[in-house]
């Protein structure tokens, strides 16, 4: 009679190599890609994945899914939803409004929130993103 083994097989080296390859092309930061990996699994590591967990993690990585659900221990769900193309539009405009500089924008949103760029901010992030270069703006202006 032949046994049939429940021990799930593990992630590929080819796999392996496109995760991190459609993360460096399109500019994912690591921190946020290990978010996605722990929204499929559970857990942080991209080596410890089962084949179709990674299957799982590249389809939303090349289709580039804006709302993950992540898990982790000890802590309840939450819900992450990455910004929106109309919320980066307004910070482009407002951060020139402003009169910030690309590079003072980037120090910003690396000092307070510990992200590499304007597409890994989160949806609330963003807002208060915003919310300060409108006071900047108006500061600018003379008028706060």
């Amino acid at each position: 009679m032949e046994r049939k083994t429940s021990i799930k097989e593990g992630i590929t080296g080819e796999q392996l190599k496109k995760i991190w390859s459609i993360r460096s092309q399109k500019g994912i930061s690591e921190d946020w890609l290990r978010d996605v990996v722990e929204s499929v699994s559970g857990q942080r590591s991209t080596r410890a994945l089962t084949k179709r967990q990674a299957v799982k993690v590249i389809d939303a990585l090349d289709n580039g899914q804006r709302k993950w659900t992540v898990y982790r221990q000890d802590k309840e769900p939450e819900e992450i939803i990455f910004s929106s193309k109309d919320q980066l539009a307004l910070i482009d405009h407002l951060k020139t409004e402003a009169g910030w500089s690309d590079e003072r924008l980037m120090n910003f949103i690396k000092k307070v929130y510990k992200r590499d760029g304007l597409k890994k901010l989160r949806v609330k992030e963003a807002g208060i993103v915003i919310h300060v270069l409108e006071k900047a703006k108006l500061k600018k202006k003379g008028v706060a």
